[in-house]
C-alpha cells in the first residue's frame, strides 16, 4: 500500500471498502459526477423494482385474503376468519358491513 494501491483481492478485513473509497477519492470531478449519477440510477431502479413488484405482490396478497374472507363470511365467525386469513377483526367486520349494503 505504499503507492495508494490496494490489491484486487485483499485478504485483510475492511481493505475492499478502503479500496472503493480510495478509488472514489482519486476520481476527478467529472468522473465523480458520472459515478454518482450511475449510483443514483441504480438506486432509482431498485426503488422502481420494489414499488412495482414487492409492493404490488403485497397488495395482491391482501386482495386475495379479502376475497377468501368474503367467501367464508357465511360459513365461519368473524374471529376465526380473522385468525385464519391474517386480517384484523376490524377488516373482517368491515367486509360484513360492505357486503350488507
Amino acid at each position: 500500500m505504499k503507492n495508494e494501491e490496494i490489491p484486487e483481492n485483499p485478504k485483510a478485513k475492511g481493505l475492499l471498502k478502503a479500496k472503493e473509497t480510495l478509488d472514489y477519492l482519486k476520481m476527478d470531478d467529472k468522473e465523480r459526477a458520472e459515478y454518482e449519477s450511475y449510483q443514483k440510477s441504480l438506486h432509482d431502479q431498485a426503488s422502481a423494482y420494489e414499488s412495482t413488484y414487492v409492493i404490488g405482490s403485497i397488495e395482491g396478497a391482501k386482495k386475495e385474503k379479502l376475497e377468501i374472507a368474503k367467501n367464508l363470511l357465511d360459513v365461519l365467525d368473524k374471529e376465526t376468519i380473522a385468525l385464519k386469513t391474517g386480517l384484523s377483526l376490524q377488516e373482517v367486520t368491515k367486509l360484513t358491513t360492505t357486503r350488507n349494503e
